[in-house]
């Protein structure tokens, strides 16, 4: 038995959840070189089936090139990437359904930019497939009827990130924020910057750790206003990203967060996140106000700007809790170990 799993790209974060479920299953990965959000495919021993890329229909539908359609047999489970905007995805849906092949759903219920009707479709088209798996435990009360369903709660190679915190490290003050993300509308940066006009005299820095279609005006926004930032750009090795966490001790993320919020909390540092849950993705069920972070107003620089302030008010003790409340939050879930444990034991279930 092959277990066939269907991805756009497969980013370095994956690659120990992949390595995981490899040392139980036998797993073959189907992806390509670089996907249509220009993720790009991480070099590893993996055993994977790469083709060049996508190509687009009309801007809005993707074709994965070169996807195999004939190779799956009876016994074996055909995990596919829960995306309806890539037609062939669908197909192999419908033609392994017929041929009795066990499929597999695994993606998102719901996105910060998902509609009621999208999400509609979304939910007709999963009840295809023979099992489902969301990204996060809060996902599963809206499929209440559903049946073979569990959420993994997308997270992190945490032994990899731990290995990498100095022993004895315990959060200190340094008033320097980090922000992990790309430079895009969805990551509101603009409004981060927006907020410094707010925040007064607090003598605070912030690291802006990312790159995208927004870096060259983030760029003149910092210079034109003397905004005391460092824009980092694009940095994907751990062990740097691990020394840039190091010397903060907060993670802001104005725009709708996603899996950087995972990579916050491992590294122990409170977040500060908008409040509108909907428009966030579904890493954000990680986040609790008052335990391991503070909100502000959706959209309101002004806001950003009072809670940051109020954060940095706050007595070191209180701080200090916040922290700790944000290393337990991803000790025991949200990380590869807890998500290879839960696939495991739900292709159990489905044999």
């Amino acid at each position: 038995m092959k277990i066939h799993i269907i991805q756009p790209a497969v980013p370095k974060y994956r690659i120990d959840f992949f390595e995981r479920i490899s040392s139980s299953w036998d797993v073959i990965i189907h992806t390509t070189k670089k996907d249509f959000l220009n993720v790009s495919t991480f070099d590893s021993d993996l055993n994977m089936n790469i083709s060049n890329g996508f190509r687009s229909i009309f801007g809005f539908f993707f074709w994965h090139s070169n996807l195999p359609f004939n190779i799956y047999n009876k016994d074996d489970i055909v995990v596919v990437n829960g995306n309806p905007r890539i037609i062939n995805y669908m197909i192999l849906l419908i033609i392994c359904k017929i041929k009795g092949v066990k499929i597999i759903w695994w993606g998102h219920g719901r996105s910060s930019t998902s509609t009621n009707l999208g999400t509609f479709i979304r939910k007709k088209i999963m009840k295809v497939a023979d099992g489902v798996m969301l990204y996060t435990d809060n996902e599963l009360k809206d499929f209440n009827d559903f049946n073979n369903i569990i959420a993994l709660n997308n997270g992190l190679d945490s032994e990899e990130i731990k290995s990498y915190i100095k022993p004895g490290n315990s959060y200190i003050e340094t008033k320097t924020m980090i922000f992990l993300g790309r430079l895009t509308e969805k990551s509101n940066i603009l409004l981060l910057l927006e907020s410094f006009k707010y925040i007064g005299t607090l003598d605070l820095k912030l690291y802006i750790v990312g790159s995208g279609p927004l870096k060259k005006y983030v760029q003149e926004i910092i210079l034109n206003n003397k905004i005391p930032v460092s824009l980092v750009g694009s940095v994907y090795d751990e062990k740097d990203l691990s020394e840039l966490f190091s010397k903060c001790d907060l993670f802001v993320y104005p725009g709708s967060v996603g899996l950087s919020l995972i990579h916050a909390l491992n590294y122990s540092l409170p977040v500060l996140l908008h409040n509108k849950s909907s428009f966030h993705m579904p890493e954000y069920s990680a986040f609790e106000e008052g335990f391991n972070g503070v909100s502000f107003e959706y959209g309101s620089p002004l806001d950003l700007a009072k809670q940051i302030d109020y954060f940095y008010r706050l007595d070191f003790n209180k701080r200090k809790l916040f922290s700790d409340n944000a290393k337990n939050t991803v000790k025991n879930t949200y990380n590869t170990q807890d998500m290879s444990n839960r696939f495991d034991k739900f292709l159990m279930s489905l044999l």
